[in-house]
């Protein structure tokens, strides 16, 4: 009886063997690309696709928002109080903002939100992008810590810079071209 047990577990661990062999051979012949996460909240990671819809649905991509200067990417809630006082601050210090470009984010779901936004803080007035995120932007690089949340670009869509929060423009400033 013992001499059957040890053979039955040798023959299962062969035949076990062998399937993780036949596994390891039909991935050579079938190789699957998985895609490579990138951690785009990381400094230095680029921009990831951009695609945003504007309250009177035009589109917008990143030929839209390509500029030689570096690229401000706010995420914000048009409810945000937070948010609607560094837009005031922004909209007041647009001058400075001769090359640099101004795209503001909001969640897919805030577009009746957005409307009332956009009229009460006549953003349409000032070289500003703003729309609702079409391609999931926000998941890929809002940290969740304090809105509004500003990322910086360089020129070549790498990301150099986060402020969360009130921001003083002070501290912007040495970003803007």
């Amino acid at each position: 009886m013992l001499k059957q047990s040890v053979v039955l577990l040798f023959i299962l661990l062969a035949s076990s063997l062998y399937a993780q062999d036949k596994k390891k051979d039909s991935t050579k012949n079938n190789p699957v690309i998985q895609e490579a996460k990138v951690n785009y909240k990381a400094l230095g990671t680029d921009l990831p696709a951009i695609r945003l819809k504007t309250t009177d649905d035009k589109t917008i991509n990143e030929a839209d928002i390509k500029s030689s200067g570096n690229l401000f990417l706010m995420l914000f809630n048009p409810n945000c109080a937070h948010c609607e006082d560094e837009t005031d601050s922004l909209e007041k210090h647009m001058d400075l903002f001769k090359k640099s470009k101004l795209v503001m984010v909001a969640g897919d779901k805030m577009k009746e939100y957005l409307v009332d936004f956009e009229r009460l803080h006549s953003v349409r007035r000032y070289p500003i992008i703003i729309g609702l995120d079409d391609a999931g932007i926000i998941d890929k690089t809002f940290q969740y810590t304090a809105l509004p949340q500003i990322n910086i670009y360089s020129p070549e869509h790498k990301l150099i810079k986060i402020f969360f929060g009130d921001t003083r423009i002070d501290s912007l400033k040495p970003y803007i071209q």
